[in-house]
């Protein structure tokens, strides 16, 4: 009688061989077939500091008013909740890459997150070849950030 095994063996070869390395390469280089450049020297900013922010008391957190454009020429780092309110957009060109703050030890009502409010937009149109990346701000982007770190943030809500 026959046993699985070598069938077994045969699937986690296949699936192994998925993991080329090239994975690593995809990260630290996302966006490179639209033209972005690549994610180390990408200029870094903090969502909290752009000038149509206003912080909001209460919601460990603030709004984005009006038309906000992040590009894939910058590496943004959401530190707060971040509320897109009623009549406001968010775009997110592709190739964009999002990082949020772990901010748990100060407990879940601290979460960064983006949240998409009733009447609010986001314009967010990545691709497989110009993919928009949301991550965590401790993620180095070389491959080495394990699927299993979650609840570093809070994601993304839309309302």
């Amino acid at each position: 009688m026959k046993t699985k095994k070598p069938i077994l063996r045969l699937a986690a070869l296949a699936a192994l061989s998925f993991f080329t390395g090239n994975e690593i390469v995809a990260q630290t280089n996302i966006g490179a077939a639209c033209g972005c450049p690549p994610v180390a020297s990408r200029t870094a900013v903090t969502i909290s500091s752009l000038s149509n922010y206003t912080a909001v008391v209460g919601t460990q957190g603030g709004t984005l008013s009006g038309v906000t454009n992040l590009t894939c020429d910058k590496l943004y780092t959401m530190d707060v909740k971040t509320y897109i309110p009623n009549g406001a957009t968010l775009n997110i060109q592709p190739g964009t890459v999002i990082k949020a703050a772990d901010n748990s030890a100060s407990g879940p009502s601290f979460a960064s997150a983006l949240v998409i409010s009733r009447g609010g937009k986001i314009m967010a149109s990545g691709t497989e070849e110009c993919p928009i990346v949301f991550t965590a701000a401790a993620d180095p982007m070389d491959g080495s950030y394990g699927i299993l770190n979650n609840g570093k943030w809070g994601g993304v809500v839309l309302l």
